[in-house]
Parts: structure tokens; C-alpha cells; sequence
């Protein structure tokens, strides 16, 4: 449905939005679901215990719900517990390499250099522009695209001697689409997708739907900058 509904849009922004509501309420159901079917679960044990401790085989309506035929038992126990194992080393196994690409991130920072003379006053301007504040740029050796990180003092990373291959208009592109991103609070909000896709590791849907709002994530950005610098539209 958010598929089609995305098609109808023209707007990146719109289909970014689309996606990641998608994703952050798929993630959210998923949650809320497990813990549904958990806490049923745990009560009907509960009334199991009691009718067994009671020495009858009545059976209340709440454990009823949950009655399966004793012949199933013995092959649905090793499967459901399988199951559930499986499902928890993938997350633990996504969500820990998302843990590795943080802490990579902070140590690639560690060994960035501090923007050029030319780079850092073509950078304040674009701030000042935008009405970004408390926002800094590095250089970072061995980068192969520039990039964005952090929300709360975001910082925007630039390859090393990125302004030697560039123009100075194309390098004012580049820095009003990575500050487009801070704007827009994209590292957070690509964070809470992520880990929600996570959740849904084994689900297609939830793959698709990342990789979607990442691709309309950058073409908003594209189109911001296009907005805001209309006479570099064509080139």
C-alpha cells in the first residue's frame, strides 16, 4: 500500500515521510504484537498450572484460546523455541552491527582533520544560509563521499582534498545538501529506521521499506538544494 501511495507523490520529502512512517509503525506493531502474544502466553501457562495443580481438566476461556491437541506438543515445543532463538540472534547480530558502524564512526572522527581556510569559509556561509548553528566540518583521509553524523552537535565529514576536484559552485552543492541533512535531522531519524527495520530483520517488507526511505532521503536533499539554488538546476 505504501508502495503505491509513494508512486501517486512527486515530492521526495513526501515519500521520505511515507517510508518512514511505514517502517517506524511496522517496527512499533511487530513490538507491541510480541508483547501481546507473550503475555497471553504467560497466562495461559499460568491457568494451566493452576487446573493441573487442581488435579481437573476444566479448562477456563482464557486457556482455551491456546488448547492444541497433545499429539503436537512434543514437535511444536522444539520448533516455537528454535523460532524465538533464531529471531534473537538476528537482532542481536543486526543490532550489534549497527553497535560495530557507531563506534567506527566515532573513531574515524578521531583521526579527522580540521577543514582548509577556503572550505571552512564556504561552510559558514552555507550555515549562516540556512540558519544552521553549532554545526562543524572536518576532513577525513580514506572518505568516499561526504557524509553527515550526529544530530545534537552534528558534524559534516568531507573527504581530504575534496575542493581540489571540485568548483566552488559544485562544492556549495555539496555543502547544502550534507546541511540539508542536519536540517532535517536525518542521521536520527535514519537511526530510529534502522533499528526498527532491525527488528523485522526476516521481513522483506521491512528491507525494502529502509531502502526506499534512504533513496528518498537523499533525493529530498537533492531537491532542497535545487529549491535553494535554482540557477543550478540544469547544470
Amino acid at each position: 500500500l505504501i508502495y503505491f501511495l509513494a508512486r501517486l507523490s512527486s515530492r521526495a520529502k513526501t515519500r521520505h515521510a511515507m517510508w518512514l512512517v511505514f517502517i517506524v509503525a511496522a517496527g512499533a506493531y511487530w513490538m507491541a504484537a510480541v508483547a501481546n502474544i507473550a503475555g497471553r502466553a504467560s497466562h495461559a501457562i499460568a491457568v494451566h498450572s493452576d487446573v493441573t495443580a487442581a488435579g481437573t481438566n476444566t479448562a477456563s476461556p482464557a486457556s482455551a484460546n491456546f488448547s492444541i491437541p497433545e499429539a503436537w506438543t512434543a514437535a511444536l515445543g522444539p520448533i516455537a523455541t528454535a523460532a524465538v532463538a533464531i529471531y534473537f540472534a538476528g537482532v542481536i547480530f543486526m543490532l550489534g552491527r549497527l553497535t560495530w558502524r557507531r563506534r567506527q564512526l566515532r573513531i574515524a572522527l578521531g583521526i579527522a582533520c580540521a577543514a582548509d581556510d577556503t572550505l571552512q569559509a564556504r561552510f559558514d556561509e552555507a550555515c549562516a544560509a540556512l540558519d544552521i548553528h553549532r554545526c562543524q566540518i572536518v576532513e577525513l583521509p580514506g572518505l568516499r563521499s561526504p557524509g553527515t553524523a550526529y544530530s545534537c552537535e552534528p558534524i559534516v565529514m568531507m573527504p581530504d582534498g575534496l575542493g581540489n576536484y571540485l568548483d566552488e559552485e559544485q562544492l556549495v552543492d555539496v555543502l547544502y545538501h550534507e546541511l540539508m541533512h542536519v536540517k532535517r535531522h536525518d542521521f536520527l531519524w535514519n537511526n530510529i529506521a534502522e533499528f526498527c527495520a532491525y527488528l523485522l530483520w526476516f521481513h522483506p517488507a521491512a528491507r525494502i521499506g529502509l531502502r526506499n526511505q534512504i533513496r528518498e532521503r537523499e533525493l529530498a536533499c537533492d531537491m532542497e538544494v535545487m529549491n535553494l539554488r535554482p540557477c543550478r538546476r540544469f547544470m
